[in-house]
């Protein structure tokens, strides 16, 4: 199976909040009300909404304070929620370079098809550049099983939901949406009211200082994490939410 990159012209939004595109109107077209959000809550299904803790596994391979902890887990959320490797994975926001690259050669060496977007452009493999902050093109709507976002979206400047709505909306039916954020940043409440439940806490959160790598810049950060499947069928079980 194979995938052609995404390839559309962005302003960076991961290392620079400056420039952003302004938000695009809604993805789905015309659509009736029930069955054109994309973020309709009765399509969701939340199976993980919670902080990161210490009693989570950690991998020291991925070298940064918070990767060591997101990586491992993203990979484990795969695992438990799909649990195939004949699936199509869209690697967003990717990041190029060091550790970045470390999970995107495990990703393409665990699944049969991965495409890795940033806002940049690389020559690596397998890559290609989209914003977050944009739709994506409309043959990747409705397209993967699994769409992963690690520790990106609460550093752009823009409404957190819409760059929800624009990755969410890649995932094909019974497939899942994997995001790692750092808090504060995310735009919590929102999610939290989209979701209909608060972040759930162990009471022993990761952060910069009690990571097993520490780095007391980040003390003041917590990480969390959020796994949520596309429904199969909208309420009103229209062909087009299949």
């Amino acid at each position: 199976m194979s995938i052609t990159p995404l390839v559309q012209s962005a302003t960076p939004a991961r290392r620079s909040e400056s420039g952003l595109r302004a938000i695009l109107s809604a993805l789905v077209g015309n659509r009736g009300a029930q069955c054109a959000a994309v973020r309709d809550s009765e399509k969701i299904e939340v199976l993980e909404f919670r902080r990161i803790n210490t009693a989570d596994r950690f991998e020291m391979r991925f070298g940064w304070w918070s990767r060591i902890y997101e990586y491992p887990m993203v990979l484990d959320m795969i695992n438990k929620h799909v649990g195939r490797k004949d699936i199509c994975v869209h690697n967003t926001s990717w990041g190029f370079e060091g550790c970045h690259i470390a999970f995107k050669d495990i990703l393409e060496s665990s699944y049969e098809a991965v495409v890795n977007t940033d806002v940049q452009p690389s020559e690596l493999p397998n890559t290609g550049v989209w914003d977050i902050t944009t739709p994506p093109r409309t043959e990747y709507l409705n397209h993967f099983d699994v769409v992963v976002n690690v520790s990106t979206m609460e550093e752009v400047d823009c409404d957190h939901l819409s760059i929800f709505d624009n990755l969410f909306s890649q995932v094909k039916a019974g497939g899942i949406l994997v995001c790692t954020f750092d808090l504060p940043g995310l735009q919590l409440k929102k999610f939290e009211n989209l979701f209909g439940k608060v972040l759930a806490t162990a009471g022993n959160d990761i952060n910069g200082k009690i990571s097993a790598l520490p780095h007391m810049k980040y003390e003041h950060l917590t990480c969390g994490i959020m796994v949520v499947r596309k429904m199969l069928k909208c309420p009103a079980h229209c062909d087009a939410c299949a």
